[in-house]
């Protein structure tokens, strides 16, 4: 079981304190990550804080944004109303057999509360709306890499919910959307661990077409030429659903070599 410790930070935009949580030890979970590079043990919830008195969110309140509160806010506003993010379980209790699963991230932190179902889905809103906001400030700010490793928690979260795979596809076509952007823009390093996110992207949407058109011959790491390969295997197959990369023998073997 990991340890949650408390303390108390300062908002680099209001000044004001609040306090936070963040892991302090976690077990030692081996395993494979998803080919969306997702790791296996995450607390998501740890990822982002959200300063209580003005709304600010980053990965830490205390690293300033280039953006301005009055600028953040107005972005802030255009995700909260661009998107539904109401649940479809308001007022249902957890007992009932066909709820949808409490995302594994996100147990810990409710297992000493009364859980009805409202709660908990304030809380998921919460959570999948902080990485959308962080999402939404860097590509304000042109950072459009950054951008697309938020947007993909956003659909991380989504994807820990049943009957929800409609918005965890939403927020990875939004991520599509930001790679390219840098592909174009010619955003300087474009790793290879992103073009084989990206490509992974493009499967889960059913873009099986855009996979196959990729060159794996132009990237130099054994293990992001066999991810691709297995991505265009999947993709002839017509298969959008996700997988380890401990599914693939060959990719399991470099990844073995290179660690």
């Amino acid at each position: 079981m990991s340890t949650v410790g408390k303390y108390i930070v300062q908002c680099a935009m209001c000044g004001k304190e609040s306090e936070h949580e963040r892991i302090t030890s976690s077990p030692g979970l081996g395993g494979y990550s998803d080919l969306d590079y997702r790791p296996r043990w995450a607390y998501m919830e740890y990822w982002t804080q959200k300063c209580p008195h003005c709304g600010y969110v980053n990965t830490s309140l205390a690293q300033p944004s280039e953006l301005s509160m009055e600028t953040l806010l107005d972005v802030y506003k255009k995700v909260e109303t661009g998107f539904n993010w109401r649940k479809k379980f308001v007022n249902r209790e957890l007992s009932d057999p066909d709820i949808f699963e409490i995302p594994f991230w996100m147990k810990q932190r409710h297992e000493n509360t009364s859980r009805n179902s409202e709660k908990i889905e304030v809380f998921l809103e919460e959570v999948n709306l902080q990485f959308a906001k962080l999402g939404a400030m860097f590509a304000k700010l042109d950072k459009n890499i950054s951008a697309a490793r938020q947007f993909l928690r956003t659909a991380w979260c989504f994807d820990d919910e049943q009957n929800n795979e409609q918005a965890a596809t939403h927020w990875r076509k939004v991520t599509i959307e930001c790679i390219e952007l840098a592909f174009r823009q010619l955003q300087l390093p474009i790793s290879e661990a992103t073009q084989c996110i990206y490509a992974d992207m493009q499967r889960r949407v059913g873009n099986f077409e855009a996979v196959l058109a990729l060159n794996e011959n132009q990237l130099q790491d054994e293990v992001s030429i066999q991810l691709i390969k297995y991505q265009k295997e999947l993709a002839k197959k017509g298969d959008s659903a996700a997988h380890k990369m401990s599914d693939n023998d060959d990719l399991l073997r470099a990844i073995k070599r290179k660690y």
